[in-house]
């Protein structure tokens, strides 16, 4: 979680937050409070950081988060848990749409992970595939950046134990399964 004067943004896991936080360490002139990439609570809605930090009124801020295409967050998501997880079970989940959501094997839609930090209107998504263009574009409304410290900039590449091929079967029934990601996904990419 990142908050400035007029923003907040939310750290959605495995959209880029590992970049989009080193970006906003490259313009700190806009920033008042930033979590630590190790820091385990950066990853939390924005009903937890408003009792985190009750003197901050985090209505009257604008809220960004990051975002990316349900398929490859699914398989991403999976692929960060294979400590927990062996290769069958991230196969199953990923096949399946579904996530890892604990040490007891639980699982959880896209859209049951998501719905929690859509408890206020989001005003702008970076979107993980576009994030270096996302960012700037998202953040100018904020303040004056310095375009060449953002540009072209990736701090953390996944490198996954499994990768997967959907059918158009199963991207059929991911998407009929999570209509609020897929109501996202469909508005903000072309």
């Amino acid at each position: 979680m990142v908050y400035g004067k007029d923003f907040i943004w939310l750290h959605l896991g495995k959209t880029g937050g590992t970049t989009t936080n080193y970006l906003f360490s490259q313009c700190l002139e806009l920033v008042e409070y930033y979590d630590l990439d190790t820091d385990p609570k950066k990853h939390e809605n924005i009903a937890f950081h408003s009792r985190r930090f009750p003197d901050i009124d985090f209505t009257q801020k604008k809220i960004i988060l990051g975002f990316r295409k349900i398929e490859t967050w699914i398989v991403s998501h999976n692929n960060h848990f294979s400590h927990f997880i062996d290769e069958s079970r991230i196969a199953e989940l990923s096949q399946s749409g579904r996530v890892y959501s604990g040490p007891a094997g639980e699982s959880k839609s896209p859209d049951q992970w998501l719905e929690s930090y859509l408890q206020k209107p989001i005003d702008h998504f970076i979107r993980a595939e576009h994030l270096s263009e996302d960012f700037l574009t998202v953040m100018r409304n904020y303040g004056l950046i310095d375009d060449h410290k953002i540009k072209n900039c990736k701090r953390n590449r996944g490198d996954y134990k499994k990768s997967f091929s959907y059918t158009k079967k199963q991207l059929q029934k991911i998407y009929e399964d999570n209509p609020l990601w897929m109501g996202i996904q469909n508005r903000i990419y072309d």
